[in-house]
């Protein structure tokens, strides 16, 4: 029993995580939530135990018979998630992230209270049950060992197989099901509690009969939104395909735990296209290239269309994206996982830099936002020295970072933890249309930056340039925001991001104005926008460029500020 018990309990943390991520985000302080309200229901669990060990296995049955009840009860409770997040929201108006945390707190307890006091309870409850001598403190440690083992096996086992094999859901019922065999095998031969666990598991069996799949899951706010295409729970995460309709028209999305990561609207397509082209454009003689977040792999087609390049290096956490991505997105990459120069790792871009021995003469760095949970060690000076180490002589790093929900401090704290590694740095943004992202580029070569404009010409790179919105130096020189001399004197009196002090998921991750930091982030950079062109060279009309650009920043600033 107290092998089971920790086991179920370990499991269903990680589900009840999983599941809630699509509600709360994915930002360090979900993470808290759950772990919070979790712990403090174990604790007053085993505080409350004690009122009915004399009871022992009969309290322990019904404490089983409870947790089936509770875990069936929450089919019901997930379902309807976002209504509760509303209603509460409704009551209490938070005004504060305080205020939020504590109404998300509330609801968070809704659903974890009961099952979570179950689990408290069920420990002491064991070390009254199970047979052994007392007298000392031998029997509870055999206990307590069986218990953590269990919990380690479900920390291993819940997520990286059953999640898979069975879904949240089905993952959900299934040690509901075992909660109700559990209240039977523990209570007497006859008596209410042998009726109350058979009927509670016949329950079970009904739900599991009729539910449609991820019925537990359709409850989130981000999956009501649009049409869901498809949805697969690995042991990395929740991966989506939505279909949206908006103002930007019918486009679609492709997330993790309810993160975007990649898209076909307007602004998603071309920033793709760009990400691939201006590093690869930097560099005289691209050959290898290091591609870290592959996304729906718009990126990796426009490298692919670079002829120089001889190997290109895909690091992607998500064997479910890659699939996904490969099938729904094939207007997006065309099959350029098939390309024999692309090679697959799976695994966390900062892990491949770590273990490689190669060398790159381009790395991008395609990462999710840097305020979710985990994510902003790939934006700290060590990530990016790691970065410079595995460059080529003369290599070119280029990295995605986001204008929206980031406080100005983090945005460059970030840029200036790049650019102390690569002190060419330029800052690119896409004045075409209106859109929350910037492109930086960085190399160890000292300025002017250098770029092959004759490539802007080869026919095979036309097509995909077009898409990118970048077929003549004037219409690439247009989306120069920063050059080398202007990011310089920006960060100036800025300290790095780092590995040990990783304040953009704290800080940042406090945020709940997205416009409001999009446009802040915006007018910072606007106000250190280059004026004299940061090129070896240029063959185009540089204030012609200058002016459309500082036309279109203007025009996106108001476009915001409504």
């Amino acid at each position: 029993y107290p092998f089971l018990f920790g086991f179920v309990a370990l499991s269903l943390e990680l589900v009840w995580t999983r599941i809630l991520l699509l509600h709360l985000g994915s930002r360090v302080y979900a993470f808290v939530l759950v772990l919070a309200v979790y712990l403090l229901g174990l604790a007053l669990g085993s505080a409350l135990a004690r009122l009915v060990l004399p009871a022992g296995r009969r309290a322990l049955a019904w404490c089983q018979a409870l947790l089936a009840f509770s875990l069936l009860l929450q089919v019901p409770i997930l379902m309807g998630f976002s209504e509760l997040l509303a209603a509460l929201g409704g009551v209490f108006k938070p005004q504060s992230f305080l205020g939020l945390e504590l109404t998300l707190a509330l609801a968070v307890a809704v659903l974890l209270a009961f099952p979570t006091l179950c689990f408290g309870a069920s420990f002491p409850l064991a070390v009254e049950v199970v047979p052994g001598d007392r007298s000392g403190g031998a029997h509870t440690g055999l206990v307590a060992a069986a218990n953590t083992l269990g919990a380690i096996l479900g920390t291993l086992l819940g997520p990286l197989v059953l999640v898979p094999l069975l879904g949240t859901q089905g993952l959900l019922l299934a040690f509901a099901a075992l909660a109700a065999v559990l209240a039977v095998t523990l209570s007497s031969s006859s008596g209410p509690m042998r009726m109350v666990g058979s009927s509670l598991l016949a329950g079970v069996l009904v739900a599991g009969a009729v539910l449609p799949r991820g019925a537990v899951l359709s409850g989130a706010g981000v999956l009501q939104e649009g049409k869901v295409e498809e949805l697969e729970e690995s042991s990395e995460g929740t991966v989506i395909v939505r279909s949206v309709q908006d103002g930007r028209g019918v486009w679609r999305s492709l997330e993790i735990n309810g993160v975007n990561v990649a898209g076909t609207s307007q602004e998603l397509w071309a920033i793709q296209r760009l990400q691939g082209h201006i590093p690869l454009l930097l560099h005289p003689y691209p050959k290898r290239v290091l591609h870290i977040g592959f996304g729906s792999g718009g990126t990796a087609w426009a490298v692919a269309q670079h002829s120089s390049v001889q190997r290109m290096v895909v690091a992607e956490i998500s064997p479910a994206v890659l699939r996904l991505a490969d099938r729904l997105f094939r207007n997006v990459n065309h099959g350029v996982l098939g390309d024999p120069r692309v090679r697959v790792v799976l695994n966390d871009g900062r892990n491949v830099l770590l273990a490689t021995q190669e060398r790159f003469d381009v790395i991008l760095s395609d990462s999710i936002h840097p305020v979710f949970a985990g994510n902003s060690t790939l934006y700290t000076l060590e990530y990016f020295q790691l970065c410079r180490d595995r460059l080529n002589p003369g290599g070119v790093v280029s990295m995605w970072l986001p204008l929206y929900s980031l406080r100005t401090d983090s945005y460059l704290a970030i840029l200036r933890a790049f650019w102390e590694v690569f002190p060419n740095t330029v800052v690119w943004y896409n004045p075409n249309v209106l859109n929350e992202f910037t492109v930086v580029t960085g190399s160890l070569s000292p300025p002017p930056v250098k770029l092959r404009w004759e490539a802007l010409a080869d026919p095979g790179l036309q097509p995909s340039l077009w898409e990118a919105g970048i077929p003549t130096p004037d219409d690439l020189a247009a989306m120069v925001l920063l050059g080398p001399e202007e990011v310089a004197r920006l960060v100036a009196n800025h300290t790095p991001h780092r590995d040990d002090f990783p304040e953009v998921e704290y800080l940042s991750g406090r945020l709940l104005d997205r416009e409001g930091s999009w446009l802040a982030n915006l007018t910072v950079l606007a106000g250190f926008r280059s004026t004299a062109s940061p090129f070896a060279s240029f063959p185009g009309d540089w204030p012609q460029a200058m002016r459309r650009r500082d036309q279109a920043l203007a025009a996106h600033r108001t476009e915001l500020a409504r």
